[in-house]
């Protein structure tokens, strides 16, 4: 009797797979991830040796990247290989950029039993392992700074994931399974994406010489060369890219608004951030860790003194079942900014910054616990990052009593801003910071026949100039006349601080409802302390502590917990408590707004058609203001949302490969409200 196929895995669900002896085997494609003889020999020849890849690394020149696309990520063996290959022939300031797609990651134990068998690639895996992102779909960024490489993981179909990429690769590795047994991995329209995503001499191997791979590369311009395989695979296929221009084109979405027509390597490594709150910090750690000079200027006395001024932080995100923008941006913002948290602190483990306590997401109505039930199953958020428990289940894990059921998030923890920051700071000597200097306005000029910005002070006179600017100064970014036009608004929000009872000391983890409560704090000289929060009140500018918004703090609590609330109202009046009032920066959307600031006048110019609902004008691409650019309006999820933003911003800057797909690149640009207003007719 013929054997049964087995089910494909969900999407965002690990693969299934058997081992027959140290190789794994797809139970569904039916074939080997990797050659039977020597996997890592079979890799470096079929891969490293067929495209030249040392020689072309060696004639690198300083500050220049090198990008590689892979199609089947799998064990990561083609992706170690690789990484062995450059730390031993990489030029000093070059940059590679791997990039791989994969509906079906295998399990980190899976990927660890794979590649343990070659003794010269253990270090590499640890360090991967330790990055290694949950399977939830959309791009994972993840950098490996002491080599000078960035992994970006594309997690789902992988025409799809190639349709969001904007960055042409150098060279191309084709490696799913079997063409017969994995035709979807080689359809046409991935060739298509190939062939988008090449230039002039961009080279491709593939350990296949299948006939129809043949003529797919020949029509999408490739010109082809049979050479032997690797011991008992008779053939393999290696090709050049030779289209006369480079066919990079705008992604499928066609919004040519988005693309930068004037998008040039800065000359000169030297950038200026306005603002030293967590979206400043981050910002500048990403382009320091890139080898440039940064002068933060904060018009305070110390870093993250304003929004970001709280004792510490959750790393909470939404938790929904669908794939919005909104949703997706802050799924990948969570997966990274986790992992982002968890590597920074291994680095310096004596640092305090971080605290991986978890948090339990209580579900505060019957709603939101049927939301969080379809969510537990539907498999947007996969296991490994969030369970759904009831809320006995939730009292044993929290140390409190729970009255509601709810999410436990075992990767999340609570963040102290300020120590971040100042941890940032700290970790690069690239970085100069300049307190008490508010920047009052910014003029556009040339210095040394290069587009450069003069930054003033309150009193009109220069504190410098840079060639690159970053604005992250929240709110204050709208007194810039090139940043007014952004629909941002302030949204006040208390905290209070609750002297903790006996009771309430047993709570071990960060939980959240309509507001939150953190573990008790440990302050110097002072009883301990939980920190609980926050309310939401915009278009409220008092800067006072209010009794009324500390009794909110408890009455949300008390929703889900009429027992600790209770304890803690009854410890300390009201009147006596403490805490914090600070000013959240938020979109009209709800996003952060990230990257080049638009020339205004130019672009109601350009996309006047709008106006008259004409969408499918050849438009021409969008006219940006050289080298300025903002981080802004992260609302109360800054702590998630900013690093993933840094890198945004630095891969605009560098002209890399983004970290995000290009919906979401999209979804958070600057110059969505610019469009949408001239599809309204604000402008």
């Amino acid at each position: 009797m013929a054997s049964i196929k087995p089910p494909p895995p969900q999407t965002n669900q690990y693969a299934d797979i058997e081992w027959r002896g140290n190789v794994p085997y797809s139970k569904y494609f039916g074939d080997v991830y990797y050659s039977t003889a020597d996997g890592y020999q079979a890799s470096h020849y079929h891969f490293q040796q067929q495209t030249s890849l040392s020689t072309r690394w060696k004639k690198l020149k300083p500050q220049q990247t090198f990008t590689i696309i892979e199609t089947g990520f799998g064990t990561g063996l083609n992706f170690f290989t690789t990484w062995r290959n450059w730390q031993e022939n990489a030029k000093k300031d070059t940059h590679l950029f791997y990039i791989s797609t994969e509906l079906h990651p295998l399990k980190p134990e899976q990927i660890q039993q794979a590649i343990f068998h070659w003794p010269e690639l253990r270090s590499l895996l640890d360090q991967f392992l330790s990055q290694y992102p949950a399977p939830t779909q959309g791009f994972h960024q993840r950098q490996f700074k002491s080599d000078k490489l960035t992994l970006l993981l594309l997690y789902g179909d992988a025409t799809e994931s190639l349709s969001e990429l904007t960055h042409p690769a150098d060279t191309w590795f084709l490696d799913g399974f079997d063409p017969k047994k994995n035709p979807q991995l080689w359809s046409n329209n991935l060739f298509c994406q190939i062939e988008r995503l090449s230039k002039p001499n961009t080279n491709l191997a593939t350990c296949t010489s299948n006939t129809e791979v043949q003529n797919k590369l020949i029509s999408h311009h490739f010109q082809i060369t049979k050479k032997p395989g690797f011991e008992k695979k008779t053939a393999m296929l290696v090709a050049t890219f030779q289209s006369a221009t480079p066919s990079l084109t705008q992604p499928i979405q066609k919004k040519p608004w988005f693309t930068n027509k004037d998008q040039s390597q800065v000359k000169q490594k030297y950038a200026t951030i306005i603002g030293a709150g967590i979206a400043g910090m981050c910002s500048a750690a990403a382009l320091a860790q890139r080898g440039w000079q940064v002068t933060i200027l904060e018009k305070n006395q110390h870093v993250a003194q304003e929004g970001s001024g709280n004792p510490w932080g959750a790393l909470y995100t939404r938790f929904n079942t669908h794939k919005s923008p909104v949703n997706q941006f802050f799924q990948s913002s969570f997966s990274y900014t986790t992992d982002y948290m968890k590597a920074l602190h291994e680095q310096t483990p004596d640092q305090t910054f971080w605290d991986p306590c978890g948090l339990f997401q209580c579900a505060f109505s019957d709603k939101e616990e049927q939301q969080f039930q379809t969510m537990d199953n539907n498999g947007f958020w996969p296991k490994s990052l969030l369970n759904y428990l009831t809320a006995e289940q939730a009292s044993d894990l929290t140390g409190i009593s729970i009255d509601r059921p709810g999410l436990w998030i075992p990767r999340s923890g609570r963040v102290s801003p300020r120590a971040f920051c100042q941890h940032l700071l700290d970790l690069h000597p690239n970085i100069q910071l300049h307190c008490n200097q508010e920047v009052s306005d910014l003029i556009q000029t040339v210095k040394d026949g290069e587009p450069s910005w003069q930054l003033n002070d309150l009193n009109g006179k220069l504190i410098l100039e840079s060639p690159v600017v970053i604005i992250a100064n929240a709110q204050s970014a709208k007194n810039f006349s090139p940043t007014q036009y952004l629909p941002t608004s302030q949204i006040r929000g208390q905290l209070s601080f609750v002297p903790s009872t006996q009771a309430s000391r047993k709570l071990s983890t960060i939980v959240s409802y309509e507001g939150y409560i953190l573990p008790a704090d440990p302050v110097p000289n002072e009883p301990s302390r939980h920190l609980m929060g926050a309310t939401f009140h915009p278009k409220d500018v008092a800067p006072n502590l209010r009794a009324e918004d500390h009794q909110q703090n408890l009455h949300q609590l008390a929703q889900i917990s009429a027992e600790l609330a209770a304890q803690l109202e009854s410890n300390t009046p009201l009147e006596s408590l403490g805490g914090r009032v600070a000013f959240r920066c938020q979109s009209a959307d709800y996003l952060p707004i990230v990257g080049p600031i638009p020339v205004m006048d130019q672009f109601k110019q350009d996309y006047a058609g709008l106006r008259a609902g004409k969408l499918k004008i050849d438009y021409p691409p969008g006219a940006y203001l050289p080298g300025l650019y903002c981080n802004v309006a992260h609302g109360s999820k800054g702590l998630i949302s900013a690093p993933i933003s840094a890198e945004v911003i630095a891969a605009h800057i560098e002209n890399t490969p983004q970290p995000l797909p290009s919906n979401l690149i999209q979804a958070i640009h600057p110059a969505r409200f610019v469009i949408r207003g001239l599809k309204r007719g604000q402008y």
